[in-house]
């Protein structure tokens, strides 16, 4: 039951880092070039990480619980979430980007190490692919991206 209970804080703990740090990246050019107060653009930001854990979040959830490492268990996973929810938490202290997911799977993926449990490299490889196709591509596309006197600038074009 305590480990359950622990579980369940540092998932909160994790949430609330999420939810502190993430909302930045998401309103931020919104509200930096004042086309909305800091309460729209975070009460849209509300809605759609909403409506985005409810309809899309399934396929992530899975991944994690069963393609990167043998399914762990509560004490693993509590220490993985913890892991990142401080990396996390310090990083918005320091007003420092990172990525949450990517935070996570790298915590996920020590703790794997340290306590020996088995990694399935095919979920982590697709993971990890993943992460750096989407990079070129987004980098690389003409629609979204530019080169303007050696600076990388972001041109979105509809």
């Amino acid at each position: 039951m305590a480990v359950t209970c622990a579980l369940l804080l540092t998932s909160a703990f994790f949430a609330w880092n999420m939810g502190s740090h993430h909302p930045g990246a998401v309103m931020g050019m919104a509200y930096g070039s004042k086309t909305l107060s800091i309460r729209k653009a975070t009460t849209l930001s509300d809605i759609f990480a909403f409506l985005g854990t409810l309809i899309a979040s399934s396929g992530v959830v899975h991944t994690y619980a069963f393609s990167i490492i043998e399914p762990a268990t509560m004490k693993e996973m509590t220490a993985a979430m913890l892991g990142a929810s401080v990396a996390i938490l310090i990083s918005t202290i320091l007003n420092l980007p990172a990525s949450t997911i990517q935070v996570f799977t790298f915590s996920l993926l020590f703790i794997g190490m340290v306590s020996h449990v088995i990694m399935l490299f095919d979920g982590i490889i697709i993971v990890l692919a993943m992460w750096i196709a989407l990079t070129v591509i987004l980098n690389r596309h003409p629609l979204l991206s530019g080169v303007n006197d050696g600076q990388c600038t972001w041109n979105i074009h509809l």
